[in-house]
């Protein structure tokens, strides 16, 4: 089972976010809709479609900024990461949810008197916990993208360890390999060792008839007269003990 480890907690809490701000998007969306089941369905469908582009766009912003060049620097840095399509696409989402929160909460948000004694303009707390409350958006793209550098960045150590497993496993194949070989080689060595004994034996046997029957075997093309040569015998005794073997 896979660690539950920081960066999913946050992305939960980005989730939650969303979810939050998903009513007050919606209620917008109302406010243009004739009514009915079809205008809240409306409403909330595509209050849906903008929240969840905002959640595909900050994952897809994230792994673009993940993955800025390590040679960039400064501005050129900076427009790798927010100069493309996912950064103005994300933007263009916050835009319309920061308003829809920003026209929730002047429309039902009241006046605090916490904020009234200290002497702070309602628009201020208004902007504040409304239309600002989405911008997050973009900050949570780059923290999301380095807490995946800080998770999964590579170990070196664990990297060298990992080349060096590699190394000697790749020589330990290499070695058993060259083992299999040599056990090969033995062996057909062996056999071949054995055939010349054999052949050796039947060649030097005291019985001519051995000798005549294991230089045939050895050697099945030869003429009964090369055969006679070998086994010291005369070509009609080869013959005749070649015509006997052939009737048994």
């Amino acid at each position: 089972m896979k660690k539950i480890s920081s960066y999913h907690v946050l992305w939960a809490i980005y989730i939650a976010l969303l979810a939050v701000l998903l009513p007050h998007t919606a209620w917008l969306f109302m406010q243009f809709e004739a009514g009915g089941g079809m205008g809240v369905a409306a409403a909330w469908g595509g209050a849906f479609a903008f929240e969840a582009a905002i959640a595909v766009l900050t994952h897809r912003l994230s792994k673009r900024i993940e993955q800025t060049p390590k040679r960039l620097h400064g501005w050129l840095r900076w427009w790798w990461q927010y100069g493309n399509v996912y950064a103005v696409g994300l933007s263009a989402a916050v835009v319309v949810s920061a308003l829809a929160n920003l026209a929730h909460a002047v429309e039902f948000g009241g006046v605090l008197e916490i904020f009234a004694d200290w002497g702070i303009p309602a628009k201020v707390y208004q902007l504040a916990f409304g239309g600002v409350l989405p911008m997050v958006s973009l900050v949570f793209a780059k923290v999301l993208s380095r807490e995946v550098e800080e998770d999964e960045a590579p170990n070196e150590e664990v990297e060298r360890a990992n080349r060096e497993v590699k190394e000697v496993r790749r020589e330990l194949r290499e070695a058993h390999q060259r083992l299999e070989e040599s056990e090969r080689l033995r062996r057909e060595g062996e056999q071949q060792l054995e055939g010349v004994l054999r052949l050796a034996k039947g060649l030097f046997a005291d019985e001519k008839r051995v000798r005549v029957l294991t230089a045939r075997e050895a050697w099945p093309e030869l003429p009964q007269s090369v055969i006679a040569a070998v086994a010291g015998a005369s070509t009609s005794y080869v013959s005749e003990v070649l015509h006997d073997e052939s009737r048994v």
